[in-house]
């Protein structure tokens, strides 16, 4: 049928049957069985007979002890490791979050440096592009002093635009 687990389960059973009713009860009250001894003729038998039951009870404890100590002892270290684990991985995730934070920090502060260097560099080629302008005029001025000075003037607006765009920024 079953093995050495199976045929030691049936024997504890078997030797926790022998043992009497009055000593297994919920609520135990010793008082009939002192005074059963006590007025008992054979008072030895009658306490040597208490104490092989306390021996079979005693024996059958240890063999339960002995038999789940192991697998309890088991699942305590078991759930030991598990919430030592779930502290570390605690741990880690604050350090996660820390880090996370720095990392947004860095980002927008090289996105504000990012978006001011494009500005820059906006301006600066808008500057490029009405100095090439003034240097067209320059070439073309004996095409008459009224059109160079409308071009002259449609630049120097331009530039008045610009600066104040800029500083409005």
């Amino acid at each position: 049928m079953g093995g050495p687990q199976f045929y030691e389960t049936i024997y504890l059973r078997d030797e926790l049957s022998k043992i009497d009713e009055g000593w297994t009860a919920t609520r135990f009250d010793s008082l009939p069985h002192v005074v059963h001894i006590l007025t008992s003729k054979d008072r030895e038998g009658e306490v040597q007979f208490l104490k092989e039951q306390s021996e079979v009870i005693e024996e059958v404890v240890d063999e339960v002890v002995h038999e789940y100590h192991s697998g309890f002892n088991k699942a305590i270290q078991n759930y030991s490791q598990i919430l030592r684990l779930f502290s570390e991985s605690a741990e880690s995730l604050a350090v996660l979050k820390v880090d996370l934070a720095e990392s947004k920090k860095l980002i927008g502060s090289r996105n504000k440096q990012l978006h001011q260097l494009w500005y820059r560099s906006v301006t600066l080629r808008h500057i490029i592009s009405l100095l090439d302008q003034i240097e067209n005029v320059s070439k073309v001025g004996n095409l008459g002093t009224y059109v160079g000075y409308i071009m002259a003037l449609t630049i120097l607006e331009s530039g008045e635009k610009i600066g104040k765009w800029r500083e409005n920024r």
